[in-house]
């Protein structure tokens, strides 16, 4: 996976509602359009918390730019946060 921030989008996406319901179709596929959020939201599926440097190393990533997809997986409705 890249080590830079190539993969995200060029602009900021939408937040999406927290429930499963008022998801957006676009936010969300626009979210796992990367190829590295797709990563993360695959090591995160089993439920287990990871610290970003965790996900870092896993991904191939940098931890700023980890930090970064899961802020848009956040908004897109597809994680929670701190």
């Amino acid at each position: 996976m890249s080590k830079n921030s190539r993969n995200l989008p060029d602009r900021e996406l939408p937040a999406a509602e927290s429930n499963v319901s008022h998801l957006q179709p676009p936010v969300v596929l626009a979210a796992l359009g990367s190829p590295v959020r797709w990563a993360i939201v695959h090591l995160l599926a089993d439920g287990r918390p990871r610290t970003i440097t965790e996900i870092a190393a896993v991904v191939g990533g940098l931890p700023d730019t980890v930090s970064k997809h899961l802020w848009l997986l956040r908004r897109a409705g597809l994680g929670q946060g701190p």
